[in-house]
């Protein structure tokens, strides 16, 4: 029983940690970012994610639109997946 109750405020520190927050905010920034720059649809969906995790800092009551747009953003960015390429494709290197 206590290893149970010690796991599950580890796994609760993890997902509430502001250091776990700030890199996940991190990542939807710059995929939002690269879609904004590309124009893929699906990594464009990231921007509402980094938007609300940029708000979750002072309104900490988003946790679950925040893990809902992620997902979302998700299975958005793997149904447009097969764009990628060409996306990338017209990208100037």
């Amino acid at each position: 029983m206590n290893s149970e109750t010690n796991m599950g405020k580890n796994i609760g520190f993890v997902f509430n940690s502001r250091c776990c927050d700030f890199c996940i905010t991190t990542v939807c920034v710059a995929l939002g970012g690269l879609g904004a720059l590309t124009g893929h649809e699906g990594l464009v969906a990231f921007c509402v994610p980094a938007a609300i995790g940029l708000m979750r800092q002072a309104f900490p009551l988003l946790t679950f639109v925040y893990v809902v747009t992620i997902v979302l953003s998700l299975g958005l960015t793997f149904i447009h997946l097969e764009e990628l390429p060409r996306v990338l494709e017209k990208w100037p290197v």
